[in-house]
Order: C-alpha cells, then sequence, then structure tokens
C-alpha cells in the first residue's frame, strides 16, 4: 500500500463541481473542481488518509485529531477580504498491492501487483504449498531422481518459491509424468511459471513440457535466448534467464498458441500435424541429449476445452481508512480513480460505507453504497473512517477484469 498525500498547497472547494470525466480510468493528480488560493499567512502542510490503528492503551498516542477543530479552517485571504467558505485541505489514500485489506475468491499472485479472477484449473501445483509435486493429488511420478539434483528453496533472482531440478552433468533425464487425460478435439491448456537457469541441447530437451494428448505431440522448451515448439520448429525470441515467466499453451485439434506473461496475444500460433497415441505431461529435462537446471513456481492444466474458464466474482474488502478528521467531502465530491481493464462483459464495482468508529461492524456505520458513474463519487456520508468493497464481475467466463490500483480523492476540512 502507498499512501500519500496531493502537494503542500491549500485549496478552496467549490462545491458543485463534478470530478474529471476521465477518472474512471486514470489517476487525478489534483481534487475535484477545485481552484488554488494564494498561500498566505504561513498556510501550509497536507493531509492524508492513514491506516486506521486504535490508540494507544497507555493514552499516550493517537491515530490522528478525532474532531474538526484543529482542521476545520476558512479562507481569510481571498482577494475580496469575504470569507468564501472553508479551506479543503486534499489528499489522497491509494492502494497498489492489495496487501492491506481482504481478498475472497481473487487471484493476487498470477499477476504482481494486480487482482483478477481465479481460473477453474483441472490441476494446480504450486511451489509456495510446500509439497513436491509426487505429494499432491493426483500425484506426478518422477523419473530418473537419482541422476539430478532436487530441493524446494527460493528462486535467488524472483525471490520466489520454488522448485529447483538439475540434470547438470548426468547426461540423464529428470522429469515429471502425469497422465492429464487430455482430448484432442474438445481441447486442453497448461501454464507454467518457471525460469531456466542454464538450458542444453534443443527445444524441448532440458527445460521443458512435453504432452501428447492421444492425437497430438507438443513439445514446449526453454532456451536461453528463446521459447518454442520443437516438433514444429517454431520460435520466439526472448530472455528466459533474467526472470521467472509465465508461460500457457492452448492447443486443439491441430491448433496451437502459446502466450508469455499473459499477453492478449500469443507469441507463437500454428496448425501443424504431429501425431500421437499416448496421454501424458512431462516437464523438466525429458531427453539425454542436453542437462539443464530450472526454478518451477506452478504448473496447472485444463482438460475440459482450450480456454480455461474464470470464477467469480470475487471481493477485495479495503482496509478501514481514518482520515483524521469527521468534517470530510463523503458524499459531496470525494470520488475514486483507477487504474485496470474491463474488457467485454466484465466489470469492477466499488462500493463504499463510512463511519467513526473502529469497528465497521459495530452497526454505527451507513451501509455499503455503490461508488456510482461516471465520476465514481462516493455517496457515503461525511465521516472520519471510510472502507471500500471492490467487487470483480465476469458474464463470460473466458476474459476477467483486472485491478492494477486505485485512488480515493478527498478534502477534509
Amino acid at each position: 500500500m502507498r499512501v500519500g498525500c496531493i502537494g503542500a498547497s491549500y485549496y478552496y472547494r467549490q462545491p458543485t463541481v463534478a470530478p474529471p470525466a476521465d477518472s474512471q480510468s486514470n489517476k487525478s493528480s489534483g481534487g475535484v473542481g477545485e481552484v488554488l488560493l494564494s498561500i498566505l499567512g504561513g498556510l501550509a502542510g497536507c493531509s492524508s488518509f492513514v491506516p486506521d490503528r486504535p490508540a494507544a492503551t497507555d493514552g499516550g498516542a493517537s491515530d490522528g485529531p478525532s474532531d474538526a477543530s484543529a482542521d476545520s479552517k476558512t479562507d481569510t485571504g481571498s482577494p475580496d477580504g469575504k470569507n468564501d467558505g472553508p479551506v479543503c485541505i486534499p489528499g489522497v489514500y491509494t492502494d497498489t498491492d492489495f496487501t492491506a485489506g481482504i481478498s475472497t475468491g481473487l487471484d493476487q499472485k498470477k499477476i504482481a501487483g494486480s487482482i483478477i479472477l481465479p481460473q477453474n484449473w483441472t490441476y494446480e501445483w504450486k511451489a509456495d504449498s510446500g509439497l513436491l509435486p509426487t505429494q499432491t493429488a493426483p500425484a506426478w511420478s518422477l523419473f530418473d531422481p537419482a541422476s539430478g539434483f532436487i530441493l524446494m528453496t527460493t528462486d535467488p533472482v524472483s525471490n520466489e518459491p520454488a522448485l529447483q531440478l538439475s540434470s547438470m552433468g548426468t547426461a540423464a533425464m529428470l522429469y515429471y509424468e502425469i497422465n492429464p487425460s487430455f482430448n484432442n478435439l474438445n481441447g486442453w491448456a497448461i501454464e507454467w511459471r518457471n525460469r531456466p537457469l542454464t538450458s542444453e541441447g534443443a527445444f524441448g530437451a532440458s527445460s521443458s513440457i512435453w504432452v501428447m494428448d492421444g492425437a497430438q505431440e507438443r513439445k514446449i522448451g526453454e532456451l536461453q535466448g528463446s521459447v518454442g515448439e520443437a516438433i514444429s520448429g517454431e520460435a520466439y525470441i526472448m530472455n528466459t534467464t533474467t526472470a521467472m515467466h509465465t508461460y500457457r499453451f492452448e492447443a486443439k485439434s491441430s491448433n496451437f498458441r502459446l502466450y508469455v506473461d499473459d499477453e492478449v496475444n500469443p507469441v507463437i500460433e500454428k496448425d501443424f500435424i504431429s501425431g500421437a497415441s499416448s496421454n501424458f505431461i512431462r516437464f523438466n529435462d525429458t531427453v539425454d541429449n542436453g542437462d539443464g537446471e530450472t526454478y518451477w513456481n506452478r504448473l496447472a492444466f485444463y482438460n475440459g476445452g482450450d480456454k480455461v474458464p474464470y470464477i467469480g466474482p470475487g471481493t477485495y474488502v479495503s482496509e478501514v481508512i481514518n482520515s483524521g478528521t469527521t468534517s470530510t467531502n463523503f458524499g459531496s465530491g470525494a470520488y475514486v480513480t483507477f487504474n485496470g481493464s474491463q474488457p467485454g462483459a466484465t466489470s469492477i464495482v466499488f462500493e463504499s460505507r463510512s463511519g467513526n468508529t473502529f469497528n465497521p461492524d459495530d452497526g454505527s456505520w451507513s451501509n455499503w453504497e455503490t461508488v456510482a458513474e461516471p465520476g465514481y463519487l462516493i455517496a457515503s456520508a461525511s465521516a472520519q473512517r471510510l472502507q471500500l468493497r471492490i467487487r470483480l464481475v465476469t458474464g463470460d467466463p473466458t476474459i476477467t477484469p483486472r485491478l492494477d490500483d486505485y485512488t480515493i480523492n478527498y478534502c477534509k476540512y
């Protein structure tokens, strides 16, 4: 979470001015419909929302001003000498990593710093579970374990949990295998996240995913400077070793597509007939002619088609946000901006509630109210504390909305 404030200037608020028209997709650098005043008489300071913290039990600390006495100022420095109204002290609260609140039914790991809906994989193994693939249900079989090095560890580059597999110096294979019950006509998909440290041989050798679906054979391999499908010879130039990457391979009939890091378009798409009768997935070093060492973070597969459905809705509830005063412009101009995407039949719905106590569920807070478009204005009444609830929804199971961050723009007086 990042908490900040807008400058060190004071603004006079025009109470009926609407927020900028583009507020639903971009952060604003200032308040809503505000006019910058001359800074006279030593006016200074900038106040922001801060995370809510209970007062210390020794009575010597608090979470900020509890009333408006120190902050309710009026404009006495206007050119006409008249009292034009309260001075707005602008502030913002920005959440960029979604770690301070509570997520339900959301995927916070696939795209670092963002939230999306989770996918309904038939099977998913993650290194952060602490389990080897042979310890999951269904369990994988391990081939040639005596010839290699196997360790649950942390990738030193990405600092992500990883299964380190090395066949260096063995001239032997080291791989896991499972029967995924793929159907070539219905299609299938497989996704993995890894970083090869060293990869010898051709594509599909020491750091690879080898699949047979009963009709076609596909072998996706990673070298230091490229990733490709070995059977067809198709390749995509990229650096695979300097960072963890997520790869997704979708196949149906004779067609296959390879995606990198959740990009919308595939880096490789091809119709290619290779022929196969077996049904398996093998990953890591699947041939003898080339050794390698790879950090594996995750592997998942889906056997119900070539598009993995998203599951929704999902919800994120923010921490209780303390403005430090009961005199705010919640309900009269405060608004939300955010960065993210809402493709097709997807949506991101913001709701808010406000109150003056630490516990938002004690019965004294307002009910949840929609932060409505256009403008994403906060409807909750003026209060010291605010909380947001964000729902990610999809009407098309093949796509998901994505939220990268959000900002609350407000005034306090």
